[in-house]
């Protein structure tokens, strides 16, 4: 939580940002909010803060979009189009929806359904576990096509491609496929 917040510091006091900064910026604040509610509801602090239960149940999908899109962005490839974006982010937009039902349970009820692991919304948790699970094999898959794209650019370019060929983002999207 402390090294993903102090990235997005960082990030955040940069000037003159990228697109790929931006995006990063972005994906590091989510970072950090993600672990953050994991570290309250894997600590059972959660009953401290039960209104926040359930915040938490979309943001996997986030990560592979943000993969992609930073992916696009620092090998300078661009979406075709502005309103595609809004398309990849239909699963995490899905998720929200389906889980307007516990998100206007009580306290207590939220409570109570995550002690018992998900009563109730069982189903939620199997859609939730098949889109995560393939959204993010299939964003890992398309950064891993991306990165590949753009090595066989720059070899035909440059005769010294050593820092220009991205091999720490394809090991971070294999490893992200792997996950």
């Amino acid at each position: 939580i402390f090294l993903a917040t102090f990235l997005t510091f960082l990030l955040l006091i940069k000037k003159n940002k990228s697109k790929a900064d931006k995006i990063l910026l972005a994906w590091l604040f989510l970072m950090s909010s993600h672990q953050l509610f994991f570290y309250i509801v894997n600590n059972n602090e959660i009953n401290e803060f039960p209104y926040l239960l359930g915040i938490e149940m979309p943001m996997p999908t986030l990560h592979g979009i943000f993969l992609y899109f930073y992916t696009l962005a620092i090998t300078g490839n661009k979406l075709k189009k502005k309103w595609h974006v809004i398309l990849h982010f239909k699963p995490f937009l899905s998720l929200i929806i389906l889980a307007i039902p516990f998100y206007t349970l009580s306290n207590v009820e939220k409570i109570y359904v995550f002690e018992n692991d998900g009563a109730g919304f069982e189903w939620y948790s199997l859609y939730s576990l098949i889109l995560i699970s393939t959204s993010g094999f299939f964003y890992s898959i398309w950064a891993l096509i991306l990165v590949k794209k753009h090595q066989s650019k720059i070899q035909n370019r440059f005769s010294n491609t050593d820092k220009k060929e991205l091999q720490w983002l394809r090991s971070l999207s294999i490893g992200y496929a792997i996950i």
